[in-house]
């Protein structure tokens, strides 16, 4: 199956990754950080949250947008196997709110 278009949704800054694309800096990267500090500041349950379902509604506009009618996960990172989602998984668009 061709593929259209190609997006990558990430909160990190793209200058702190290595050669190989791996985050670098000092930031949070999973659910499991949630109650330790970053920057001076505990990172709290709510607050990766807001982080996670902000990337949801970026997804979902570009789903609108593109008018796309199928999606292919690339790239998951689910370490701890803590949801469905599973590399090359096809997944139903969502409908943005």
């Amino acid at each position: 199956m061709p593929v259209r278009n190609h997006y990558r949704v990430t909160k990190y800054d793209p200058a702190q990754r290595d050669a190989s694309g791996a985050f670098t800096g000092e930031d949070w990267t999973a659910l499991s950080d949630v109650g330790k500090s970053f920057n001076g500041e505990q990172l709290s349950l709510s607050t990766y949250l807001d982080m996670e379902a902000t990337h949801l509604v970026v997804v979902a506009s570009f789903l609108d947008e593109s008018a796309t009618s199928l999606v292919v996960a690339e790239g998951v990172e689910n370490h701890n196997q803590t949801f469905g989602v599973t590399e090359d998984a096809q997944l139903s668009p969502i409908e943005a709110t």
